[in-house]
């Protein structure tokens, strides 16, 4: 990304937009380096909002939590290949302080390691598998608004499932007030 071709269009081979350049990062201080882009989809999605109104906001949900892997489930007495986000905390009045989940509470060593457990593990949002982090990240930001409400799929205390509403709110930071 030369000086001055930030905004620009990021172009595949066929020609096609597929994204926005805003940034390079580079060791030499030359044009060489690992440039960043915008996916056209996010910009497609965005850029209205921030031309009728200025701001662009983004739902939010309320909890911080990490990607489920063999490890934790062990640690959480998980059986079977259960896959998800482990809830670590909950933020006070949120979505999803409101829907009742709950973060962890207490850890455990295994082997030397110290693992989180005792909190809810997201499995799915709206029907859709919710493989970690990424995925739930991924499907809020791309599918769902402030206001909007989700099933989430939740697995408590090992091995009950249960599903619950939640209606999102607006990420703190990105609203007018």
């Amino acid at each position: 990304i030369n000086p001055g071709n930030s905004g620009g269009p990021l172009l595949d081979r066929e020609g096609r937009i597929i994204g926005i350049t805003y940034q390079i990062v580079s060791n030499s201080g030359a044009n060489a380096g690992v440039g960043f882009a915008v996916p056209i989809n996010t910009a497609k999605r965005i850029v209205p909002a921030l031309i009728s109104s200025g701001i662009y906001q983004y739902a939010f949900l309320g909890i911080s939590g990490t990607s489920l892997d063999l490890r934790l489930a062990q640690a959480n007495n998980i059986s079977g290949n259960v896959q998800g986000v482990l809830l670590l905390e909950i933020v006070d009045d949120s979505p999803a302080a409101n829907s009742g989940l709950r973060g962890s509470t207490e850890a455990q060593e295994v082997n030397g390691n110290i693992y989180p457990i005792g909190g809810d593990i997201i499995t799915g949002i709206d029907n859709i598998t919710v493989n970690g982090m990424d995925d739930l990240i991924a499907l809020l930001d791309e599918n769902y608004k402030p206001g909007d409400t989700i099933t989430l799929d939740v697995v408590r205390n090992g091995n009950d499932t249960f599903a619950v509403n939640v209606t999102l709110g607006v990420r703190p930071g990105t609203s007018n007030s």
